[in-house]
C-alpha cells in the first residue's frame, strides 16, 4: 500500500511540474517579441544570399534543420529518461 501511495505522489508532482511548464511556456510566448526573431532569421537569410554563389545554401539551411531537429530528439530522449529513472526510484 506504501508503495502505492509513492506512485500516486509521484504522478501528481509530474503533473503539478508538466501544468507549471505549460503556463510558463504561455507566459513566455505571450510576451516575447516574436517579430524580433522573424527579422533576425530574415537578416541571416538575406546574408546567406550574398554567398549563394560559393555554396549551395538551401542545402545548408536543409541540413541545419534537419541537425537541429536531431539535437531537440536527443534532449526530448535525455528528459524522458530522467523521468523515467524518477519513477524507478
Amino acid at each position: 500500500m506504501n508503495e502505492f501511495f509513492k506512485i500516486i505522489k509521484n504522478i501528481g508532482l509530474l503533473t503539478l511540474t508538466v501544468g507549471f511548464l505549460g503556463i510558463l511556456g504561455a507566459v513566455i510566448n505571450a510576451y516575447v517579441p516574436w517579430i524580433w526573431l522573424t527579422d533576425f532569421f530574415v537578416i541571416i537569410r538575406h546574408c546567406l544570399t550574398m554567398v549563394d554563389f560559393f555554396w549551395d545554401t538551401t542545402t545548408t539551411i536543409a541540413l541545419m534543420s534537419i541537425s537541429l531537429t536531431i539535437v531537440g530528439a536527443l534532449w526530448t530522449y535525455r528528459g524522458v529518461m530522467v523521468v523515467v529513472q524518477w519513477f524507478k526510484d
